[in-house]
């Protein structure tokens, strides 16, 4: 039951409940609703028309108001791991365990994502924003911070080879592959020398 103020309109007549129902007397005949303002958490998103088709004249008749809540759409793109979105309330609620970059439709209000995989956990909230927006994007990108020995990045090395013979190795000469090329054994040449 919806507990603060609604205000509408009945074809051009305004009027104003606090319980979601509203009693009126109403002839026959076709009528359009139109929301004016709603309470917090709900959304004015279109008008309404409806028809009345019992000839008593002046019956008292009660309309339902038809508004929705505003909802919530998550968006978790990550790589392949083990999460875990839940729902924070008086007992945390587990919306769903999953593997890979994934959507969930929500109600508004606030969540954590457990990452498994970098040993992490994301808060955040779907706020309500008015009467006018009815769904709430959250979008959560998740980096994996897991170190790969393909990926890491050479720094600037220097290798000096004899005095007369200097060679400069540099981060531009080194491929990003796991080999490199016709690689000598520097250390095994310093220990000869």
């Amino acid at each position: 039951m919806i507990e603060n103020s609604i205000n509408f309109e009945i074809n051009d007549n305004e009027y104003s409940t606090s319980n979601g129902n509203f009693i009126k007397n109403l002839e026959e005949g076709e009528y359009q609703l139109n929301l004016k303002s709603v309470p917090s958490n709900y959304i004015i998103d279109e008008s309404y028309k409806f028809n009345i088709e019992e000839k008593n004249l002046l019956q008292n008749r009660i309309i339902q108001i038809p508004i929705k809540k505003a909802k919530g759409k998550i968006n978790i793109e990550c790589e392949k791991g083990i999460y875990q979105l839940y729902k924070k309330d008086t007992t945390d609620k587990l919306i769903s365990t999953f593997s890979e970059s994934s959507s969930f439709d929500a109600e508004l209000g606030n969540y954590y994502l457990l990452d498994f995989l970098n040993n992490k956990k994301y808060d955040f909230s779907l706020n309500y924003k008015d009467q006018y927006t009815p769904i709430i994007y959250y979008d959560l990108h998740i980096e994996n911070n897991s170190v790969n020995k393909d990926e890491l990045e050479v720094k600037n090395i220097e290798v000096n080879v004899g005095n007369d013979n200097e060679t400069n190795l540099k981060k531009s000469d080194i491929p990003k592959t796991k080999e490199l090329p016709n690689t000598v054994n520097y250390i095994k040449i310093i220990k000869a020398i």
